[in-house]
């Protein structure tokens, strides 16, 4: 096993960023039909940052772990920073190559978090 695959396993076993944000300024859920993953992320907003942003759900290690990872990239960027964050970002994230039929897991925690993003912050 190399040292990526090892942090990653380590996110899963041991996530930083579990919770629910308290006061959340938009919650998203995202659930894959294809394997059972679901995911939640809540975000608290304060000046245009992302001043907190936290996930909870149940899934495969790499979605565990890429809804970790995001989150603690994204907790201190600005919203316009936070929307230009791509599926190429996040799979530099995650530094293991993703097979396509593990790719929905990997962006899970990614579209969620858009998806509140979008629907709560249109304007800004």
């Amino acid at each position: 096993m190399n040292i990526y695959q090892e942090e990653l396993l380590d996110r899963y076993w041991h996530p930083k960023n579990r919770g629910s944000v308290d006061n959340a300024s938009f919650s998203a859920t995202e659930h894959n039909p294809l394997c059972g993953d679901t995911l939640t992320i809540t975000a608290r907003i304060e000046h245009a940052i992302l001043a907190d942003v936290k996930f909870n759900g149940n899934g495969c290690a790499i979605s565990q772990a890429a809804a970790d990872l995001l989150t603690e990239s994204l907790t201190g960027k600005t919203i316009q920073n936070a929307r230009a964050f791509s599926p190429d970002a996040m799979r530099m994230l995650l530094t293991v190559p993703i097979s396509s039929a593990r790719e929905k897991c990997a962006l899970l925690a990614l579209t969620a978090f858009q998806k509140g993003l979008t629907s709560s912050y249109a304007h800004n």
